[in-house]
């Protein structure tokens, strides 16, 4: 899919700071990495209003304006998608906080609905409810699937996202009714679905006293395990930051290369089973006989490549296997009544929960020595992001699209390749 980008600019009309924001903004147009950008508190309220710098970017984005109004001049979005997507609908939903944009990509057909939210800060019950509730009736009314929500929502549901650990006044005006949104339509925020207890933070007021992460990314369930990557970029032009969420492409990739795991080395078995393969090849073996030794250095590589893959996938089986079995039974334990529950029965719960705790500890170091991740907290992710992650980051080094001489961009296996054939082969000739 590409990076989709959530950046507050803090108005785009003041002409002291107007031309560093535009140049900091087509810095990220100009990223072929680029898919979907959300410019929110723009105050642009008309298209003749938008930078001319932006429109000379027509011919690779859709430009859409959800424009700020006289009675709120401080609001106002503009939405970017790159024209690998095809518009099927724009939707202003509220005046300059509220839009939706459907589309589907040319290549694979998908469908994604994006919506950009920019919520009001000191406004009572009514307004929040309301404004979430256009959000709501639209995905409801017309059965819409494969969310991602972006914003600055100028509230928070959890205190991690406040450096003061307190609720204010507007967050408890939105938090309740956000919440059954979020759980009516099974989103989930993609910063704190990856990093469950980390503090960063997207705005800081002035003097830097009150920090905050309003500046957020849901998606639905189902999309959720796409997403690579989230940073966070400072920005002098203004006081919130520019999010990044990095999403995975869909694209065909061939079969991957079997590695070798190190750890089989600790394992008695393994070891004592590949020295008998060794022991095969030896001069003194009269069984077997080779013209020469690179002959037999080559046929003793095969047969422990294919014994070590049999061995690793056997054991992994048997791990699987013995994992369920541990986990059945500390389901079967764990729904014991409590007056049930001895200390010997608590203690083999502990057991348990230690094996199953070890498992999931060395799934993750593979997951992550292979995805090559290179730092990560304890806590922070999942089997199920990492897995995912392991299987696209092989993508970073493919070519998943082309932007051709006159400008238009191509996507898909055989578009490219094609593109790339009718280049070489005109320069031939």
């Amino acid at each position: 899919m590409g990076d989709i980008i959530q950046y507050n600019v803090r108005g785009l009309k003041s002409i002291d700071t107007r031309q560093n924001k535009v140049n900091n903004i087509v810095n990220l147009l100009s990223s072929s990495d680029t898919k979907f950008v959300s410019l929110q508190e723009t105050r642009l309220s008309e298209r003749t209003q938008i930078p001319r710098q932006f429109l000379h970017w027509e011919h690779i984005y859709h430009i859409f304006l959800c424009g700020a109004t006289e009675s709120d001049p401080g609001s106002g979005i503009l939405i970017f998608v790159k024209k690998t997507e095809e518009i099927l609908k724009e939707s202003v939903l509220f005046e300059g906080r509220l839009a939706h944009v459907q589309t589907r990509n040319l290549v694979t057909g998908y469908i994604t609905n994006f919506f950009s939210f920019y919520g009001k800060s000191n406004v009572n019950r009514d307004f929040a409810k309301m404004l979430i509730s256009k959000l709501d009736n639209e995905i409801e009314s017309n059965n819409l699937e494969n969310l991602i929500i972006v914003g600055d929502f100028n509230f928070v549901t959890s205190t991690n996202d406040r450096n003061t650990n307190k609720y204010t006044q507007t967050d408890n005006v939105y938090r309740g009714e956000w919440n059954n949104f979020e759980i009516k339509h099974t989103l989930l925020e993609s910063f704190r679905k990856i990093y469950p207890n980390r503090r960063l933070y997207t705005f800081s007021q002035s003097g830097g006293n009150s920090k905050s992460r309003i500046d957020r990314v849901y998606f639905s369930s189902n999309l959720i395990g796409r997403v690579q990557k989230i940073t966070f970029e400072n920005n002098i032009e203004s006081d919130h930051k520019v999010v990044k969420v990095k999403i995975e492409k869909q694209i065909e990739v061939g079969r991957g290369t079997w590695m070798f795991n190190t750890s089989l080395l600790n394992d008695e078995t393994y070891t004592n089973d590949a020295q008998k393969i060794i022991r095969l090849y030896t001069n003194d073996n009269p069984t077997i006989s080779f013209p020469n030794n690179k002959a037999a250095w080559e046929f003793k590589k095969k047969e422990i490549g294919e014994s070590s893959k049999s061995f690793s996938i056997e054991k992994v089986r048997r791990e699987k296997k013995d994992i369920e079995i541990v986990r059945n039974k500390l389901e079967i334990l764990e729904s014991l009544p409590k007056d049930k529950i001895s200390t010997e029965v608590e203690n083999q719960i502990n057991a348990l929960k230690k094996k199953d705790w070890d498992y999931n500890k060395n799934k993750m170091r593979g997951f992550q020595i292979r995805s090559r991740l290179p730092y990560m907290e304890e806590g922070e992710g999942d089997i199920s992001f990492f897995t995912k992650l392991e299987k696209r980051r092989g993508e970073e080094n493919l070519i998943f699209s082309l932007e051709t001489e006159e400008g238009s961009i191509i996507e898909g296996n055989e578009n490219i390749k094609n593109a790339v054939f009718d280049f070489f082969f005109d320069s031939l000739h």
